[in-house]
């Protein structure tokens, strides 16, 4: 039976607070897959978790082995670079996924003390209570960089029901995650399947090959195959193929916010996801200046600002943007999967890349983007290329609302389950409802 009477406990009661260690930054490198990856302030959703698809370093050098990570292990957040402090105290989870993690400086890792009355899943779950976050911003040192320290989360004070009651809140809230993991992994599927049938048609010729070769194309119907030639042009193109421009197939949108609107979501740069074409996060228009640009549903929304290119996502509603966000649309419908996919890829991030000037903040522009060069197919290749991406985009973006809807309920019962107002029942019959 859930026991709606709670202890009030001290976190230091319960757990210390680790610190991390100075791992030196010039023996960081790419991850190769293999290497122990460095846990950084940037790899932590401010949800909670780990970004999905975000950027990993590994180490090189040699380490204390004390410092190694085991799955399951949780860490904090405690430096936050804004004044905000949005990001301080918040968790994530070691995954077991086969791959060595570190502990680095500026993170906190949660060591039990007595779990003999203390489930560390329910403290991680006590870790993204607004409570607790508002504990650390308050007695953060700092102005533009907000710190926190282990002795100030230890002396955070919050109800702790009996262990029984621990376990099933933290399970109910980690099947919650799951579902939206799920969706999320479901999603990357979904964006590799669009990426790949996008390389085959548009980048390797694929059909072109197997037709000149007098084999059938794979994976497509006769309907779609029959539009593609079976021989190429002198020019290195499939035959009735053109060369052309990105400014050729998309727009640039620049329309500025409408003041009195203040209801709309806001995207900054800190919202797009990396090498993600869904958009997870997102802000609201009163927090922000009314000197934005504005954007509608199907847009594409490009960070402009080096190192942000791989920043490219679809927009699942109306909104206004940061101006650091280019507002790409395609300029006619059925191109839109076409226009994303292109500005999704490598090549144009690597465009970009080259194109881009400024000395502090070097920052791309249409003017440029828009001469990057793409391969036209006729109209009818486009239209059938649309037929077979816009159900997988359109999946996508269910789905993010759905995990939307999902994080909303979770921040909203959250408080509740975990001071002992709420009740389990309460939570399953709001998931059910969704």
């Amino acid at each position: 039976m859930f026991v709606e009477e709670c202890n009030t406990v001290r976190f230091g009661n319960v757990a210390r607070v680790i610190h991390g260690f100075p791992f030196k930054s010039e023996l960081y490198a790419p991850d190769d897959g293999l290497s122990p990856r460095v846990v950084s302030i940037g790899n932590f959703d401010y949800s909670g978790g780990f970004r999905i698809g975000g950027d990993w370093k590994v180490y090189k050098g040699h380490y204390p082995s004390n410092y190694d990570l085991n799955p399951g292990d949780v860490l904090l957040v405690m430096t936050c670079q804004t004044e905000g402090g949005e990001i301080l105290g918040i968790p994530a989870t070691i995954p077991d996924d086969g791959r060595s993690y570190l502990h680095n400086q500026r993170l906190g890792r949660i060591q039990m003390v007595r779990p003999d009355c203390a489930d560390l899943r329910f403290l991680y779950w006590v870790c993204l209570t607004p409570a607790f976050n508002d504990e650390l911003c308050a007695s953060a040192s700092g102005t533009k960089i907000q710190h926190t320290a282990p002795s100030r989360i230890e002396s955070f004070e919050f109800q702790l029901p009996d262990l029984e009651s621990q376990r099933r809140i933290a399970t109910a809230l980690d099947a919650l995650d799951s579902r939206i993991a799920l969706n999320e992994k479901l999603n990357g599927a979904l964006e590799a399947t669009a990426a790949a049938v996008f390389k085959s048609w548009f980048v390797d010729f694929d059909p072109v090959v197997a037709k000149s070769e007098g084999r059938k194309p794979f994976g497509m119907t006769d309907e779609i195959a029959a539009l593609f030639p079976d021989r190429f042009a002198p020019n290195g193109l499939p035959e009735g193929w053109k060369s052309g421009k990105f400014g050729d197939i998309a727009m640039s949108i620049r329309k500025g916010a409408n003041p009195s609107l203040h209801d709309l979501p806001y995207v900054g740069l800190e919202h797009i996801p990396r090498k993600r074409v869904t958009l997870d996060d997102w802000g609201h228009s009163s927090d922000v200046s009314s000197q934005k640009a504005s954007f509608s549903r199907g847009d594409i929304l490009f960070g402009k600002l080096r190192p942000y290119f791989h920043k490219v996502c679809l927009a699942p509603f109306d909104g206004i943007c940061s101006t650091d966000i280019l507002v790409l649309r395609p300029c006619h419908a059925n191109h839109l999967s076409f226009v994303l996919l292109h500005a999704f890829s490598n090549d144009f991030v690597d465009f970009a890349d080259s194109s881009s000037g400024g000395t502090r903040m070097p920052r791309t522009d249409w003017h440029s983007l828009k001469t990057f060069p793409v391969s036209l197919p006729p109209d009818e290749v486009l239209r059938a290329f649309e037929r077979v991406c816009h159900p997988l985009f359109e999946h996508l973006i269910l789905n993010q609302k759905q995990n939307q809807a999902l994080r909303n309920l979770r921040d909203a019962i959250l408080p509740g389950l975990v001071s002992g107002e709420l009740q389990i029942k309460d939570l399953q019959k709001e998931v059910v409802a969704l």
